[in-house]
C-alpha cells in the first residue's frame, strides 16, 4: 500500500436531520463542531441519501471505506435499503493502515494522518479527513 495525499477532487456534504436520538449531546457537539441547529434545519436520511446516489452516478465508484468496525456498523444499521452501487467493496481503512504499517493495537485518525503526512483540513472528526 502506498500512502499519499490526494487533494479532493470532488465532495458531498450534508448533514442528516436524527429522528431516534435528535437533541445533539455536548460530547458530540464538541467533539465534530456540528451545531443542534445544523440538525434541525436537515433533511431526513431518505433525501440525503436519495440526492448522494444521484451525486454518486456521475462516478465510477468501486469500493468505499470507514474508519474502523463501529463506524461500519452504524452506516450499516442506517442504510439497511441503501442501493449503492452492486459489487462495491468496502474496506476498513483503519484496518488497513494498521497491517500496512505493521502496527499492533488501534491507530487514532491524528496518528494515521501523521503517519501518512495528510494535513487536517478542519475538525478532527470530519469526514474529509
Amino acid at each position: 500500500m502506498t500512502l499519499s495525499y490526494s487533494p479532493i477532487l470532488a465532495e458531498f456534504s450534508r448533514f442528516v436531520r436524527p429522528v431516534i436520538n435528535p437533541t445533539l449531546t455536548q460530547f458530540c457537539s464538541d467533539l465534530t463542531g456540528i451545531r443542534q441547529a445544523d440538525l434541525d434545519s436537515a433533511q431526513v436520511w431518505d433525501e440525503v441519501n436519495r440526492e448522494l446516489m444521484e451525486w454518486l452516478s456521475d462516478f465510477q465508484i468501486e469500493a468505499w471505506c470507514s474508519w474502523g468496525g463501529y463506524d461500519l456498523e452504524q452506516i450499516m444499521k442506517q442504510c439497511r435499503h441503501w442501493p449503492f452501487p452492486e459489487g462495491c467493496l468496502h474496506f476498513d481503512a483503519k484496518k488497513a493502515l494498521s497491517f500496512s504499517q505493521k502496527m499492533k493495537g488501534r491507530v487514532g485518525q491524528k496518528m494515521a494522518m501523521k503517519i501518512c503526512d495528510v494535513p487536517m483540513l478542519g475538525q478532527q472528526h470530519d469526514a474529509r479527513q
